[in-house]
């Protein structure tokens, strides 16, 4: 994670990084491929997620652009005008991508928007060069 914010985000420290634990209803926890950890550049805070197999990172950005982009996009999709009020919209992390062994309870995690989505809109247009996203209403 560290290259990776050295590469992508010069003058941006990485704060803390732990391996990401997925919690299955009762006593279950599971170890995932994941890392999550915080990084700060000029006094702003950006949670940071990278799959240790795949290499996939996510940003903890942008989510309001992204639910505006997903409903424009949807709502242009079936037609329809609505006034909702409640939208919202995640991008499903794979639990498992690439080489994994790991064995989770959760098929998918909300950790932001891949890192190297520079215009969300675009990025939610375009569904065969993303991860599903999903949606509620």
């Amino acid at each position: 994670m560290q290259a990776w914010v050295d590469e992508n985000m010069p003058g941006a420290e990485l704060e803390n990084c732990k391996a990401y634990i997925d919690y299955a209803p009762g006593p279950g926890r599971y170890l995932t491929d994941y890392a999550s950890g915080v990084i700060r550049k000029d006094g702003d805070a950006t949670g940071i997620t990278v799959n240790t197999v795949s290499g996939a990172v996510y940003l903890d950005r942008g989510k309001a652009e992204l639910d505006e982009a997903a409903a424009a996009f949807l709502f242009e999709t079936l037609g329809i005008t609505p006034e909702i009020k409640d939208f919202s919209c995640f991008v499903m992390a794979p639990a498992q991508d690439g080489e994994s062994t790991t064995k989770t309870f959760n098929k998918y995690f909300n950790f932001g928007i891949p890192a190297d989505v520079k215009n969300i809109d675009a990025f939610v247009r375009e569904p065969g060069s993303r991860p599903q996203l999903e949606v509620t209403f």
